[in-house]
């Protein structure tokens, strides 16, 4: 809340990071959030770029993780040919997603960033052993309804959250069709995430924590 508030309420300029990174100023942005690690991105992002690029009329955009160069992210690209070519951003995230209209999210905090700067999303996330490992992984995690971060804190489905087996290309492509235009799914959805914001309060958290702690060790 600390860092991405003040995001929210500053002057900017999509017109100025489209100019910046050679993109179409009036062509809708879907943004692919593949991981930060290799095994995460490698799971992921083919996945994430055979749905996107099925948008003909949209611009997909990677972040780029800080850990990982352009020449790791090239070979998955060189198997999609897409047009116009897909672009990958390093460093400047938050302004990827405050200038996109949709974006595929794979599970983690980057899920509550693109919920806090109101980007509708779809949460993926996929991992080896198919139906088996998920089913192994639905009974570990009986107790907890939600894998992604805003699910957990508005303890609904805001967001689709597909995992495992079920991260597919196609179904991929179906739920973010249901949310990259002005619909009532998409309105939905980002109700939530402004009940999601008020659930995690005002900017303060640091100092909030540390009276608490201080606090706790006085009447220790």
């Amino acid at each position: 809340v600390d860092e991405l508030e003040p995001l929210r309420t500053e002057n900017f300029s999509r017109e100025a990071f489209c100019l910046a990174h050679d993109l179409n100023l009036n062509q809708p942005i879907i943004a692919i959030l593949a991981g930060s690690r290799k095994a995460e991105v490698m799971g992921n992002l083919p996945i994430m770029l055979d749905a996107a690029i099925r948008f003909t009329c949209h611009q997909v955009v990677i972040a780029g993780a800080p850990g990982l160069s352009a020449d790791f992210y090239q070979p998955i690209l060189d198997r999609f040919r897409a047009v116009p070519p897909v672009k990958i951003v390093f460093g400047e995230t938050y302004d990827l997603l405050r200038s996109a209209q949709v974006a595929a999210v794979t599970s983690g905090t980057a899920t509550l960033e693109t919920a806090f700067l109101n980007v509708p999303q779809v949460v993926c996330y996929q991992f080896r052993g198919g139906k088996l490992a998920y089913k192994i992984m639905e009974f570990a995690l009986r107790r907890i309804r939600y894998v992604s971060l805003v699910n957990l804190l508005l303890d609904s489905p805001a967001v689709v959250e597909l995992l495992g087996p079920y991260l597919t290309a196609n179904r991929l492509y179906a739920e973010l069709s249901r949310i990259e235009d002005d619909c009532a799914d998409r309105r939905a959805m980002l109700a939530e995430y402004e009940r999601m914001r008020t659930i995690l309060g005002a900017p303060g958290a640091p100092e909030r924590a540390a009276d608490a702690i201080v606090r706790f060790l006085k009447n220790k």
